[in-house]
Formats: structure tokens, sequence, C-alpha cells
């Protein structure tokens, strides 16, 4: 990501915008691309009907998020310089045409709590977001890179709703640590109500409460972490 872009994305999120890219339609590992690759952007790539990663899309660890990119159907207007009194509807496709789905369940989650900042939506958005279509195809999104899933703007509002807290991906420091090694899982946490606690199971196991990283819960937006250990093999 260039500097000028970086700069640009980041004045945009400090001022509470959440800034929304496109992966780009070259078939390519999304990082290649600017600004898909710069840091603080959703970047959104395209599936088609059948929920797998579009044949042009840009793909990769760096797609945030997919939505539907492929033929698409948009408003035209006739007129080549100036507009015309002709108007019609055309299909198009690519990463452009995916990425305003993304944006609006951006603006819609933004009109419902004007509250959240950017990375909260963000969690919103990936936490809610509809898993792929489980398949063998070459272009399966559970082997291409399309991100958390399929953008969901009814689940996103409805779930903000309920009384449990979304809670987005965990992360953890080892995927694959030593028998008996400390592993740290870290999980972003969203209500509206603000978030009371958390606790983490892994694998139907005992639940293990997790710290607030901030020293407290209560806000509506938590990062929680808790140390747990690898089993012995």
């Amino acid at each position: 990501c260039v500097s000028e872009y970086a700069s640009a994305i980041a004045a945009a999120r400090n001022l509470g915008s959440v800034v929304v890219a496109a992966a780009g339609n070259s078939t390519e590992d999304a990082a290649n691309f600017t600004p898909a690759n710069c840091p603080g952007t959703v970047t959104v790539g395209a599936i088609d009907q059948s929920g797998d990663r579009a044949s042009f899309s840009n793909y990769g660890a760096t797609v945030d998020i997919s939505a539907p990119g492929d033929d698409i159907i948009s408003t035209i207007n006739a007129g080549t310089t100036t507009l015309s009194s002709t108007y019609g509807y055309a299909a198009y496709s690519g990463t452009s045409m995916a990425t305003p789905h993304v944006v609006l369940t951006a603006a819609l989650i933004a009109a419902a709590h004007p509250d959240f900042p950017p990375d909260q939506i963000e969690t919103v958005l990936l936490a809610t977001a509809t898993p792929f279509p489980v398949n063998s195809t070459v272009l399966a999104c559970a082997q291409a890179g399309c991100g958390a899933g399929i953008v969901n703007a009814g689940r996103a509002l409805s779930e903000l709703q309920a009384p449990a807290p979304v809670v987005g991906p965990v992360a953890v420091s080892a995927r694959y640590p030593a028998p008996n090694g400390s592993v740290t899982a870290t999980a972003k946490l969203v209500d509206a109500d603000g978030v009371a606690s958390a606790e983490l199971s892994v694998d139907g196991g005992p639940w293990t409460a997790m710290t607030a990283s901030d020293g407290s819960f209560g806000d509506t937006f938590e990062i929680a972490t808790t140390t747990l250990s690898a089993p012995a093999v």
C-alpha cells in the first residue's frame, strides 16, 4: 500500500468512516493490489451464483469478506458525455459490483448504531457473514481465500438486537502449539448494550473466563483474551 493511500485511509477512519475496497479482478492475490492491501480497509471479493469465488476475483488472506459480483443488474444511462433521457439496466461483473453490498451493510449498521467505530462495524460484518457452501470445485471459497463469508445485512442487524453479543473470529497465537504449551486466544465482541463478560470453550470443553484488554468489560466493543494450555500428546 503506497503511503498516500495509507494516509488517506487512516484519516478517514479517524473521522469514523469505514473504508471498503474492491479486491480486484485479476485472479491474483489481493495482497499485491492497492487499495485492497492497505491497512484499515475492508477488502471485498466477488462470488458467483453458486457461492464460489467468481473466476475473475482476486483472493487470499487480504480478502476480508465476499459478496455477489457476477452478472449483477445495474442501472445505466445511454448518454456518453452528458445524461440522456434514455435509462435502462445492464448486467456487470466485478469486485466493484460486490463491494456496494458490503458498503450498504456497513452503512445500515452505522445508521442503527451511530456510536460504533470502524473496527466495531467491521467485526459485525465479518462475524455475521453467511458461511460459504462446501464443495470440491477449484473455486470453492474454503480453499480460495474469499474472507470470512458472504455479507449478510439482515443477520448483521438482527444479531445486534439479540441479547447475546456478536462474536468475531477467535485468533490464536499458535495454530500448532507444543504439547502442554500455552496458547493465547483473542476475540472481538460487540454488544449494543455493552459486553458484560466473556468465556471461551474449545471443542466442547470447560469454559474459561476471558479478560478485557482494557481492564474491564462494559463497552459496546471489547477485545477479550485468555491463555489456554495445549493438550499433551
